[in-house]
């Protein structure tokens, strides 16, 4: 294998995963730029609780950057119940503990985002 072939194959062995095969007009005629992956648009948003509530509720809402205050809508089932409560939380940082009293134990229970508002 020469040089030139060498190369053209190293050149053809990089860009495999990138071609498309089987499709009708896999390459576009003009390249167009796409946005960069490392640019989020939105934070995410973790819930941390423990499962098995003893007494109140008390879970943490962590987002990866604050992006300005946000009100969401949060949802909670306790064990055996069908009944779904909803709840407003108005989170200003990105990491806070929320604590509900009304909702306590023991039990266990699912808590989990509804939706996302800004203020």
């Amino acid at each position: 294998m020469n040089r030139k072939s060498f190369l053209c194959a190293t050149a053809l062995c990089e860009c495999l995963p990138y071609l498309r095969v089987g499709e009708v007009n896999a390459a576009p005629a003009v390249p167009y730029l796409q946005a960069p992956a490392n640019i989020v648009t939105a934070p995410e948003y973790e819930l941390q609780y423990d499962s098995f509530v003893y007494g109140a509720l008390q879970f943490r809402i962590k987002r990866t950057f604050d992006d300005g205050p946000q009100r969401l809508l949060l949802a909670i089932r306790f064990e055996g119940s069908y009944q779904t409560f909803y709840e407003e939380v108005d989170i200003r940082e990105t990491d806070m503990i929320v604590t509900f009293n009304e909702y306590s134990g023991p039990g266990f229970a699912d808590v989990w985002i509804e939706s996302i508002t800004p203020i």
